[in-house]
């Protein structure tokens, strides 16, 4: 019996060993080559049918937004994360309209509007907006008024159909104002349906002019979510001119 002793121990501690090593937070290592992550995606998600990864973008130290074209010329994109040692595939969009992507719900601000346009699409600039209308109403026979308040940034579609940007930080703090209790995640309330407030996207030509989307590159369906810890795409909705009251004589 006092034999077994030191031998169990050496199991217990082996054990933990593996352990800490499998779950203790570990400084990411090199991100895969294009090759690499295509091979990668087709064989975690052969419905992709990746055949050029455009570019490797790591929006943070561990994790990395990698957009592509398919053998069918769709434009996708794939989205990683480093866990237990290894650069993890968490999910794959067959194509990619403008989204949020949320890499953390305990710090709603890593977040992160990311798409692939499609060429076919004829769309120049892409535009995302933040917008509350004017808002009355009546509380204890009191009447209130809220002013509106918007928000736009312009991207440039020139050089790369893709793209992933974090959320403005003028942003995030006009948001937090605005739901003010802590416990609240203002920012899947905004982006699910807040009747008074929303965050979406137009498609701009060299203008900035409002076009509309041609082809149906965009309508390829399909996607690969394999996320063990908190990551998701959210979806925002395609506005149109009449919906931002955008002003583009104001405009440079």
């Amino acid at each position: 019996m006092k034999k077994m002793i030191p031998l169990a121990i050496l199991i217990v501690l082996a054990a933990t060993g593996t352990l800490l090593y499998y779950f203790y937070p570990s400084s990411p290592e090199e991100f895969y080559t294009t090759d690499e992550a295509k091979e990668l995606i087709n064989e975690v998600y052969p419905e992709a049918k990746v055949d050029v990864v455009q570019e490797i973008i790591k929006v943070t130290e561990s994790h990395a937004f990698v957009p592509f074209i398919s053998e069918d010329n769709y434009m996708g994109a794939s989205f990683w994360g480093w866990k237990n040692h290894k650069w993890k595939l968490t999910i794959v969009e067959n194509s990619l309209l403008p989204k949020i992507w949320r890499i953390d719900k305990e710090d709603p601000e890593e977040a992160y509007i990311v798409w692939n346009i499609h060429p076919a699409m004829e769309t120049d600039k892409l535009g995302i907006y933040m917008h509350r209308p004017r808002h009355y109403y009546e509380m204890n026979e009191v009447e209130h008024y809220e002013p509106q308040f918007q928000f736009e940034e312009i991207y440039s579609l020139k050089e790369h159909t893709y793209g992933a940007k974090q959320i403005p930080e003028d942003w995030t703090i006009t948001l937090k104002n605005y739901y003010r209790l802590e416990e609240v995640d203002y920012l899947q309330e905004f982006i699910t349906g807040n009747a008074l407030m929303r965050i979406g996207w137009y498609p701009l030509n060299e203008a900035e002019e409002e076009t509309l989307p041609e082809g149906g590159y965009y309508q390829k369906n399909g996607v690969y979510d394999h996320d063990e810890k908190y990551q998701a795409l959210q979806y925002l909705p395609m506005l149109s001119e009449q919906e931002l009251e955008r002003d583009l004589g104001e405009k440079e």
